[in-house]
């Protein structure tokens, strides 16, 4: 699956299990922004 793709490759795997895609990602999208 791609949660195990992702803990086999060391980095965080996050589920969207439905509803607002842009709400669900926009936090996740912070921790990646360079300053």
């Amino acid at each position: 699956t791609d949660m195990a793709a992702a803990r086999a490759a060391g980095i965080p795997g996050h589920l969207f299990t439905g509803g607002d895609l842009d709400a669900f990602i926009a936090p996740l999208l912070t921790w990646t922004a360079a300053p």
